[in-house]
């Protein structure tokens, strides 16, 4: 565990976001994704306050261990955990035996016959994922009849819920574009399904790109996932303004001064003027990834660079000079809810906050702040 670099997590921001989601799409209700810890933010502070304070009675997870791990915590008799990705269902049957709260996403013909021929499964809800263009899970419209069949088959006609996913929602939305042509398939799906003779309770398509831009809101459920951790998916037209909910911060641990061309670290990386090596008790093995080497941002109002390689344990950052106030003991923002935003970040290293949020391991401790 690190005592001088740490991620504040602060509720407050948080309860503002999911306010602005509501607001958005007043007569949709929510699946909070809170997969990969809660996007690193962890996953049961996170969720239990989406349950207590928020009101939340649906949470989307990535595999059969987050949800047995959060299932536990709910507190709520009709919360339910989705679990969108987890495969062979066969291998998993005993967990999903010992809750009627956690319900798998199915999206295979195998797994489809498992789950309706299986006593574990009888009352369980029966929830289909559809691909309409991702091409990574979900069932292809091509056996879109063969599950009809097997279904009726099986005489399970009432749908909890029917769901795709989006592969473009960062993108511009104007009717012609792709994913728009996912959701006419969507649509057409489900038509499929009441044409069958099939009720449908539930049914969802918008992540984050999509709430933001008002579209899918038809269907009776949406799907935020950045968006709740404050940063926004559309770089091209963007309409969401949330806070971010963590501040990620460090500690001065030295100060030197450094010649140009005096060689720094592993690789004798050459500094490349004369100015002051700022170093940092944060490295890869606490999430700051090796690739960040060498790129420009603004930490804290001050440009600096991330000279040479980053190390497990430390990170050096150039500044041609330094403010007076930035010595050994000195707390600096990576980044916040305020000026030194994820996004910015995220441009400056040529990544995406996903992967910076996700990125940060346990050694880093959370702090949690209404």
């Amino acid at each position: 565990m690190r005592y001088e670099s740490e991620l504040l997590v602060f509720f407050e921001r948080l309860k503002n976001n999911i306010t602005k989601i509501k607001n958005k799409a007043k007569n949709n209700e929510i699946i909070y994704m809170v997969k990969a810890n809660a996007y690193g933010h962890g996953l049961l502070p996170i969720a239990k306050f989406i349950e207590n304070k928020m009101d939340g009675k649906f949470f989307g997870v990535a595999s059969i261990g987050e949800a047995e791990k959060l299932l536990p915590e709910l507190q709520k008799s009709d919360s339910n955990i989705f679990v969108f990705s987890e495969l062979c269902l066969r291998d998993k049957k005993q967990i999903y035996e010992n809750s009627s709260q956690i319900i798998p996403v199915l999206s295979a013909i195998d797994d489809l016959h498992f789950f309706l021929e299986t006593e574990v499964f009888k009352k369980k809800p029966l929830v289909l994922k559809f691909n309409t263009g991702m091409n990574r899970l979900g069932f292809k419209e091509s056996e879109v009849s063969e599950v009809i069949s097997i279904c009726k088959q099986h005489k399970r006609l009432d749908i909890f819920h029917i769901m795709t996913h989006f592969a473009n929602s960062y993108l511009p939305i104007n009717g012609k574009d792709r994913t728009s042509k996912q959701y006419s398939l969507f649509v057409n799906i489900k038509q499929d399904f009441l044409d069958a003779g099939f009720k449908i309770e539930q049914s969802s398509c918008s992540n984050s790109g999509a709430i933001e831009q008002d579209f899918g809101f038809d269907e009776t459920h949406i799907r935020p996932g950045l968006m709740l951790y404050g940063p926004y998916s559309c770089f091209k037209n963007r309409a969401w303004f949330g806070e971010t909910i963590s501040d990620l911060r460090t500690k001065i641990i030295r100060v030197e001064k450094v010649k140009r061309g005096q060689p720094v670290g592993y690789g004798s990386f050459v500094c490349h003027d004369n100015g002051y090596l700022v170093y940092v008790p944060i490295g890869y093995g606490d999430g700051i990834l090796t690739y960040y080497s060498g790129k420009d941002f603004i930490i804290d109002k001050t440009k600096v660079r991330i000279m040479g390689r980053v190390n497990m344990d430390l990170t050096l950052l150039f500044c041609e000079e330094i403010p007076d106030d930035w010595r050994v003991g000195k707390e600096l923002h990576w980044w916040d809810g305020g000026e030194n935003d994820i996004s910015k970040f995220a441009e400056a290293v040529k990544t995406h906050q996903y992967q910076i949020f996700t990125a940060i391991t346990d050694r880093v401790p959370r702090r949690y702040h209404n």
